[in-house]
């Protein structure tokens, strides 16, 4: 008798439990503010490593979804006219590859402005190529930049500087946001776009590139030598433990390997810039960051474009104001 008395008990306490957690979401405080409880910022989970949904991940590691987007960019670009990059992961296990990388912290440190991250699904397996996954997210990638017009662009920051950057496979993202309608956007929403070693294909990339229309200028930076790149490759040569991982992907001349700008002078977009860093560069595969020692022509660049000023692109070792 008195199990069946305690079961019973426990029974009721779960139904009741039930419908406590139902009334509670379906029966939403009216004339609350909800908004500060959404926009606190999600931690960083330990598992999955990679991020599920496309979010904005700030130097506190604190992730932010899409609802919070103009919530976070308000707070970032408060009472400041100091430039803002935002950063387009490439394939990974993000965010925890940002945070181990200390990608935020070094854009900021390095070049004084204030940084966000992009973070998409961008991790499949060591030998999966997330495009699809990085084209999916351009739907969430184009409420960011609605964001970016209702918050920066509307408000009192109209002399913040703003740069989109996109690391290697983040370039795919933008190849995604191009085939959406961009037609609301203000042409001058962004003055720059930087597509850093893009491991989008060469072939065809003024199609995407011509409907980026909401940016003063666009940037393509290359590096012949780029080890990453030339995994990818089908004509790249492999030896050692390359030989293994990168056997199975056989693609096209990637556009971060052969953007340079005497490839494309007939067929370029009007405010589409080719830098080629090759002899700069080496073989890496991340151009942005840990350039002030290695290449002053390479920092110079980017301290630059971040900031609006103009740039000599015959001459990237210019004095900089």
């Amino acid at each position: 008798m008195p199990k069946v008395i305690n079961r019973t008990l426990l029974l009721v306490s779960l139904i009741m439990v039930s419908l406590l957690y139902l009334y509670h979401n379906t029966h939403h405080q009216k004339g609350r503010d909800t908004h500060q409880v959404k926009c606190n910022g999600l931690a960083v989970p330990l598992f999955p490593p990679n991020t599920l949904t496309p979010a904005l991940l700030t130097s506190e590691d604190k992730l932010y979804t899409q609802e919070c987007f103009e919530s976070i960019l308000s707070k970032v670009a408060k009472n400041t006219s100091k430039p803002l990059v935002i950063l387009i992961t490439g394939r990974g296990m993000h965010p925890w590859k940002s945070i181990n990388k200390q990608l935020l912290l070094k854009l900021e440190k390095q070049y004084n402005v204030n940084a966000l991250i992009f973070t998409w699904p961008s991790w499949c397996g060591i030998r999966c190529l997330p495009f699809a996954q990085a084209r999916h997210s351009a739907e969430i990638f184009l409420k960011l930049l609605y964001a970016i017009a209702h918050t920066i662009n509307r408000n009192q920051q109209k002399k913040q500087i703003v740069t989109l950057l996109s690391h290697s496979m983040g370039s795919a993202v933008l190849e995604g946001v191009s085939t959406h309608s961009l037609e609301a956007l203000p042409h001058n929403l962004v003055n720059n776009i930087l597509i850093d070693a893009s491991s989008s294909s060469q072939q065809g990339h003024t199609a995407w590139l011509q409907k980026l229309t909401f940016t003063k200028h666009l940037f393509i930076i290359s590096n012949q030598g780029d080890a990453a790149l030339k995994c990818l490759e089908s004509d790249s040569p492999h030896f050692g433990p390359t030989k293994i991982f990168c056997k199975d992907f056989k693609l096209s001349p990637r556009l971060g390997r052969w953007g340079a700008e005497k490839n494309y002078q007939k067929n370029s977009v009007s405010n589409v810039h080719y830098i080629d860093f090759t002899e700069e560069l080496g073989d890496r595969h991340k151009y942005y960051i840990d350039q002030r020692e290695k290449s002053t022509k390479v920092f110079n660049f980017y301290y630059a474009v971040f900031r609006g000023y103009p740039v000599n692109l015959h001459d990237t070792d210019q004095t900089l104001p």
